[in-house]
């Protein structure tokens, strides 16, 4: 009649055996902690947003024929190339109309939306700045530009007057195709002085 009571015992005992062996074995498996810290070059702001700039000097060095030839080298981005005038990014794997590409912040409407072996519209030697734009930044831009965003400024239509006349002359020579091109660009403002009869 002491059945149950002679059972609880000996369960109690085993599992007190069990739960010293247990705790044993977890002492001899814990990890060495190690502490692994890094010095960041960049503020938390571009940290959190993954964006590239290319302007002025670093711009100038980089700028190819295409737009994909002047973002090639950067990092994440690659040129689906389909000859010497056609070069279109792909960042991260992401092409097409996974990649939004804008000029003046404005989409940019063209035939390599339709097929890649075409050439965009922009022209990134009259560019000011490139913006190239990663991760969840990109979704301000619409759900059609999950791969990106590359955003090509040349103030071509200016905000206000320009104060100084800017003259640039570009010249550049590919071997491949013995092509040669020039590119002209002149920002001034033209003032009228007196009254207008």
């Amino acid at each position: 009649m002491n059945l149950p009571f002679k059972r609880s015992k000996i369960s109690i005992c085993v599992g007190l055996i069990i739960s010293t062996g247990y705790q044993a074995n977890a002492a001899e498996d814990e990890i060495e902690e190690i502490l692994v810290s890094s010095a960041l070059n960049e503020t938390v702001a571009n940290t959190v947003h993954p964006v590239t700039i290319l302007s002025g000097d670093e711009l100038r060095q980089k700028v190819g024929n295409t737009l994909g030839e002047t973002l090639a080298n950067e990092p994440g981005i690659n040129i689906m190339s389909y000859g010497t005038g056609v070069g279109q990014p792909i960042i991260r794997g992401q092409t097409g109309n996974r990649v939004s590409v804008l000029q003046n912040s404005v989409g940019v409407t063209d035939v390599s939306a339709q097929s890649p072996d075409h050439a965009n519209a922009v022209e990134p030697v009259l560019a000011d700045r490139i913006e190239v734009l990663r991760g969840p930044s990109t979704l301000l831009y619409g759900s059609g530009a999950i791969g990106g965003v590359v955003n090509v400024i040349d103030n071509r239509i200016p905000s206000e007057l320009v104060e100084e006349t800017n003259f640039v002359v570009e010249q550049s020579h590919n071997t491949v195709n013995n092509e040669d091109k020039t590119v002209v660009r002149l920002d001034a403002s033209a003032v009228l002085w007196g009254p207008v009869c």
